[in-house]
């Protein structure tokens, strides 16, 4: 009587198949996810210097609407003096993550009309105007236009609706900044102070006035600061609302500045 073999494969050949897959697996992984870091750091640099440029500018600016009114004698968080004041207010704001400044960029719909602190939505259209039999509009049909690409730097607990939507279809990395002084040692060199937002000299822009003996005055002078930023891998105010600057581990690059009274 002849016996027929089964097609299919055996137990040894599947294993070995299986161990091939794990060795063609592992090579991917060893291969294409470092590139893919790398690639990423690339990008991430070449944005350091546009996001730094970007940073320095928003905090020696006054924009409009940001100017205290006339004879006022202290600035405060958005009604500022001078460019130094605001540069000092939101340097403060770096004491914990839940208060520090983010900075990210959108598209925004700059054909609309502005909202009235001079803003502007993302260029999309929130919902579709189709409806179905039961007369009610048609969910997730939102449809986006062309717009312009704008960068924003505030504090990430300060934020209006207009700017949770922007942050919301962000486009590119969104950084968090820890700013930090840089203290003056006696030989000339610096050191970074370990209380970020802290200003030894000086609790209010106000206060501050320069170190330097020559100053008689005691006016002028300049604030040395180191500014970490930080790639937010889940860029939701609410998760970092209750964060340390320990927790956020190490920044992705640092960039000296300087603030002139």
């Amino acid at each position: 009587m002849t016996s027929r073999r089964r097609g299919g494969f055996t137990l040894t050949e599947t294993l070995i198949a299986l161990g091939v897959v794990g060795i063609l697996l592992a090579l991917f992984l060893t291969i294409f996810v470092p590139a893919r870091s790398m690639v990423r750091d690339a990008l991430i640099c070449q944005e350091a210097d546009r996001v730094a440029s970007t940073l320095k500018a928003e905090l020696t600016t006054l924009r409009a609407g940001e100017s205290a009114p006339p004879g006022a004698k202290q600035s405060s968080l958005g009604q500022y003096i001078s460019s130094f004041d605001k540069a000092f207010l939101l340097m403060s704001c770096s004491r914990t993550p839940g208060t520090a400044l983010i900075i990210f960029s959108y598209r925004a719909d700059t054909d609309a009309q502005a909202t009235p602190k001079g803003g502007y939505y993302p260029a999309m259209q929130a919902r579709s105007n189709k409806k179905n039999k039961a007369g009610k509009k048609v969910q997730g049909a939102e449809t986006f236009r062309l717009g312009q690409m704008l960068t924003v730097v505030c504090p990430i607990n300060k934020m209006d609706a207009r700017l949770k939507e922007a942050l919301r279809y962000s486009q590119g990395p969104v950084f968090m900044v820890r700013m930090s002084e840089l203290v003056e040692n006696r030989d000339g060199s610096y050191t970074v102070s370990s209380k970020p937002g802290t200003i030894s000299r000086a609790n209010t822009p106000e206060k501050f006035v320069s170190s330097d003996k020559d100053d008689k005055e005691g006016w002028g002078g300049v604030l040395m600061t180191r500014a970490d930023f930080f790639v937010l891998p889940t860029p939701d105010p609410a998760r970092y609302k209750h964060k340390t600057w320990k927790q956020m581990g190490c920044p992705t690059f640092s960039v000296n500045m300087s603030f002139h009274r």
